[in-house]
């Protein structure tokens, strides 16, 4: 339906035009906005080069994609996978159904880590869960000397993030490790030799699952569910890390809405951490926690 009501548009104008009716009726955010950067997209070119080009008529390649990228948004998969990328840091990230997409919470995280490796002498560090790689490739880039160990149970997703790492230019100061959590960190030897050990773990209630919108939907499960409560995944960080972290050394995590009160609790009665500091995201929700290596 959404394709013959679309072909039947001549002009450039009017093909974005209703793209952006048919979008606001599937729930879409700013569904003209969209429309306008997915027509970018078909036409290989940028928003200001759709408007110049408003009554021209896309070639039969371009409003081929075009439609198809509609369908896709109208049926709620995110613009980051039709386009295929996200920026975060000011960096521009590959990102797939095998990577979640990165989101500004996240930059906070990633640059409190970095802040926090700036100052320490060629130090290591591990991203566990790395995803599309965007922490571990911000921590490597804006952290100079420092060396990563970005962990993913997901091939598909370290394929990404390799490539990330490749096209960011900092592919030889990150080493990407298959398997879970910190474990392949252990065959590399580095107990007790990281500054930091950092993670966006999966952290949403399984049962709050079904009520995310529909976007989120289509990421990847194992990188969203936490657990009964969502914090699964932070105990094991929580029990684990010390091993690896060496005096002074620090674990940030990202956590989900209302969970500092008990991430704080877990982090003290741990062996070996001491809980550090709460930072806020841009909404004022408790959201990176960072904790002391004793």
């Amino acid at each position: 339906m959404v394709e013959k009501r679309l072909s039947d548009c001549v002009e450039i104008a009017s093909l974005a035009a209703l793209a952006g009716d048919v979008l606001s009726l599937s729930g879409v955010e700013n569904p003209q906005i969209e429309a306008e950067i997915l027509m970018a997209e078909a036409l290989g070119t940028s928003r200001s080069g759709v408007f110049m080009r408003l009554r021209e008529e896309p070639g039969q390649a371009a409003r081929g994609r075009f439609i198809r990228f509609v369908e896709r948004r109208a049926a709620r998969e995110p613009l980051q996978y039709i386009l295929g990328r996200q920026e975060f840091s000011g960096r521009m990230f590959k990102v797939n159904p095998a990577t979640l997409v990165p989101r500004p919470e996240t930059e906070i995280l990633a640059r409190e880590g970095a802040d926090f490796l700036k100052g320490l002498d060629s130090p290591l560090a591990a991203d566990i869960g790395t995803g599309s790689g965007c922490i571990a490739v911000t921590l490597a880039l804006e952290a100079p000397g420092a060396f990563v160990y970005a962990v993913d149970m997901s091939g598909a997703a370290l394929q990404t993030a390799a490539a990330n790492a490749e096209q960011n230019g900092a592919a030889g100061s990150v080493e990407f490790l298959e398997g879970d959590m910190l474990r392949p960190l252990s065959d590399r030897g580095l107990g007790g030799r990281l500054a930091l050990v950092i993670s966006n773990p999966p952290y949403i209630p399984t049962d709050d699952m079904q009520g995310l919108q529909p976007e989120v939907l289509f990421e990847p499960k194992t990188a969203l569910d936490g657990g009964p409560d969502g914090l699964d995944a932070i105990r094991r960080l929580i029990r684990e890390a010390p091993a690896y972290l060496k005096p002074g050394g620090r674990l940030m995590l990202e956590i989900g809405f209302g969970q500092a009160g008990a991430v704080r609790e877990m982090i003290n009665d741990a062996p070996g951490l001491g809980f550090e500091k709460i930072i806020l995201d841009f909404a004022g929700i408790e959201r990176i926690i960072s904790a002391v290596k004793d």
